[in-house]
């Protein structure tokens, strides 16, 4: 049996919102959720009411606490974590502008759309290294720092844990966090639809001081396939509590470091 603790992370993106409806960039403006987006993240509750999560983090931008808010309904005695790592890309000056116009804007100036950085705003790659520093905090604090794989086995003896994790984002930071992490020919692109689920496996392998990272489930809408909404205001804001959403502002890292889950033979 493996001697060392597993991460698996279910990784969502939050719901429709007002600027996904008119194509325009959001960036980290707090925009807020349609009542479509408000359905889409009520039927991703229920999808994960039975799953188990360990911990649960998620951006702190108004749109993924309003996700968060409506899947925390299924499981209300469960604290949030936010964490601002995980915000959608920063658009600066170019919020409100049209999809597209970051791409214009870096092709007239002979940029590269990865490298492009509007004025008060990030690059990709600028994301590409917060999706790095996030992965980086993320696996330390729930695997631990590994030098080499006796590590492991001095915390948890011979078993091997299961630690699961759900975390709401953006659709600009789960492709650079994909990219970062699941490297893959070429690079992933920003496609990732409202409520969406993307699932990862994490674990060192022997040897490894550097975390092996699977996608095991990517771009996922189940819990929204033969789901017609049929609200007559479905294009306008929702009306999303926060109040039955449990922030936590102790820091997840200092409130889980050294967490150990129980055995997989035992779960």
């Amino acid at each position: 049996m493996s001697s060392h603790q597993i991460l698996f992370v279910t990784l969502v993106r939050h719901g429709e919102t007002i600027a996904n409806k008119t194509r325009t960039v959001q960036g980290q403006a707090d925009g807020c959720l349609t009542k479509l987006g408000e359905l889409q993240a009520q039927r991703l509750g229920k999808r994960l009411a039975d799953k188990h999560f360990d911990a649960i983090l998620c951006s702190d931008l108004l749109r993924t606490r309003q996700t968060a808010a409506c899947v925390m309904k299924f499981r209300p005695f469960q604290n949030v974590y936010l964490e601002s790592l995980i915000r959608e890309r920063a658009a600066g000056v170019l919020e409100g502008r049209p999809y597209g116009t970051q791409e214009k804007l870096a092709k007239a100036a002979g940029i590269s759309s990865r490298k492009y950085a509007p004025e008060g705003g990030e690059s990709w790659e600028d994301v590409r290294t917060r999706a790095t520093k996030f992965g980086e905090k993320l696996f330390e604090t729930f695997l631990g720092r590994r030098e080499n794989n006796a590590a492991s086995r001095g915390r948890l003896g011979e078993s091997a844990s299961k630690i699961n994790l759900l975390i709401v984002s953006h659709g600009g930071f789960i492709k650079e966090f994909v990219n970062q992490w699941c490297r893959g020919p070429r690079m992933y692109p920003n496609a990732a639809r409202n409520t969406s689920v993307y699932q990862f496996y994490v674990k060192y392998r022997p040897g490894s001081a550097t975390p092996y990272v699977e996608m095991i489930n990517e771009n996922d809408i189940a819990h929204l396939e033969g789901w017609k909404c049929t609200e007559p205001d479905q294009e306008e804001a929702c009306s999303v509590s926060l109040e039955n959403l449990n922030i936590d502002n102790i820091l997840w890292t200092d409130m889980f470091t050294g967490f150990q889950k129980q055995p997989v033979s035992q779960m």
